[in-house]
């Protein structure tokens, strides 16, 4: 019962900071920022879960972000959990080749997810949606995933002091955990 009870207040908490991000990247910062792109913030929860959770914990994860990042988004929630499972498909399997945790590192992974998410979301919206996407906006893109990269590594560090703080076991290898 305890360890339930961490679990969620855990998880919780996470998702509350994940709406206060949300928040800050599609009100915030267009007052602020207005005419350069917003970063994707919920990328970094996506590519921290992969490395610092269990498989279950993972795929809980990237529904939860996809339920809470569609309120914000607009995209709908079909199509933005299947982009995020396709992201965090590949992170697994990158996970899987390469297990390194330096925040550095997760920044440059967070900027590959970023590049990888427009591509599959332009992908996805020309086969599933009736309207699909007819302009990509490359730049836009592009300085968005510079952006997102570049916040990632200050937001890294927050969670790893999240985990610290809620006391939450990280996985011991890859695919294990030490809880």
């Amino acid at each position: 019962m305890k360890k339930l009870t961490l679990f969620m207040g855990h998880t919780l908490l996470f998702y509350f900071v994940l709406l206060l991000l949300m928040s800050f990247q599609s009100s915030i910062w267009l007052q602020f920022f207005s005419q350069s792109p917003a970063p994707s913030l919920w990328i970094t929860f996506l590519v921290y879960g992969a490395f610092y959770r269990s498989l279950g914990e993972t795929i809980l994860l990237t529904y939860l972000t996809s339920f809470v990042a569609s309120v914000f988004l607009n995209m709908p929630l079909g199509l933005l959990l299947l982009c995020n499972s396709l992201c965090m498909l590949s992170l697994l399997t990158f996970k899987s080749r390469f297990m390194v945790t330096n925040p550095s590192f997760l920044a440059l992974l967070t900027l590959l997810t970023n590049l990888l998410f427009p591509l599959a979301h332009y992908l996805a919206s020309q086969f599933f949606e009736t309207n699909p996407i007819h302009r990509f906006e490359f730049f836009s893109w592009l300085i968005s995933s510079l952006i997102t990269a570049l916040i990632s590594v200050a937001l890294f560090q927050f969670y790893m002091w999240l985990d610290k703080v809620t006391a939450k076991a990280w996985p011991t290898e890859v695919g294990g955990s030490a809880q």
